[in-house]
């Protein structure tokens, strides 16, 4: 909104009378423009400091250690996701792994809906397609081949089944956490108890909202457990329990 100015009265008096006496108004010199200011530099918050992410990354090199020396394993992985905006129900799934050649084996327990339902990845068969045979009266037709990234999947789950893993999931966390040293960032590490296991727990909050916790085991030292959130609501949790490792998988155990 325009205010009216405040001295306009006595501005048109001042003329008047100037008229008057017949002489003429003065002409009013501008004032000189103020010195020209520099700049204020543009307030960016400060990046994390780089011994902030010392911690968490030397825990991924001693995950990425321990990793190499696993050939497999066995698990119960319990998994819950945000998809298509709705968080769904945890799943529980019988785990089993293969590092050479890749191998994936899924048998759902829960929820009730998906009990029984198996899904299964060997990197180099069946023309790079899982195995998939579905709960219920729908899985008497047995195995039938999809993509990885086929929609009637990806329609239940963010990840492929090529993304799953102890193994996908130390790559995870580090390529996260690398890149995030050079951004502003509160990062946590402290002990905690993951599945009745000693664990690091670290903790990585963004500015945006965006949140990491992960859980290293302090005696396998691999990742048993991580969650991410936006802005406090979780978008994906993996919990990797009951972990056996190297128990010699072979070919049989990935044959469907």
């Amino acid at each position: 909104m325009t205010l009216p100015p405040r001295s306009a009265h006595l501005g048109i008096a001042v003329v008047v009378a100037v008229l008057l006496l017949g002489g003429t108004a003065p002409r009013a010199e501008p004032p000189p423009p103020p010195p020209a200011q520099p700049a204020p530099p543009p307030v960016t918050a400060p990046p994390a400091e780089p011994e902030a992410f010392a911690e968490p990354l030397r825990l991924v090199a001693d995950a990425r250690r321990a990793w190499s020396h696993v050939d497999d394993y066995t698990c119960v992985l319990v998994r819950r996701e945000r998809v298509g905006g709705g968080l769904r129900p945890e799943e529980v799934m019988l785990m089993k792994v293969r590092r050479e050649p890749f191998s994936v084996y899924l048998r759902w327990a829960a929820p009730r809906a998906a009990d029984g339902q198996e899904a299964c990845y060997v990197a180099g068969r069946h023309d790079g397609k899982m195995r998939v045979r579905a709960a219920g009266l729908l899985g008497a037709t047995g195995f039938v081949s999809l993509a990885p990234d086929d929609a009637r999947a990806r329609a239940h789950s963010r990840h492929a089944i090529t993304e799953a893993g102890v193994g996908q999931l130390v790559e995870r966390l580090g390529r996260e956490w690398e890149a995030g040293r050079n951004r502003p960032a509160r990062v946590r590490v402290a002990a905690a108890e993951c599945d009745g296991r000693p664990c690091r727990r670290v903790e990585v909050a963004w500015p945006d909202g965006a949140r990491c916790v992960a859980h290293f085991d302090r005696e396998t030292h691999l990742p048993v457990r991580a969650e991410w959130y936006d802005r406090d609501e979780l978008r994906e949790a993996d919990a990797y329990t009951k972990v056996r490792l190297n128990v010699g998988l072979g070919d049989g155990d990935f044959d469907y």
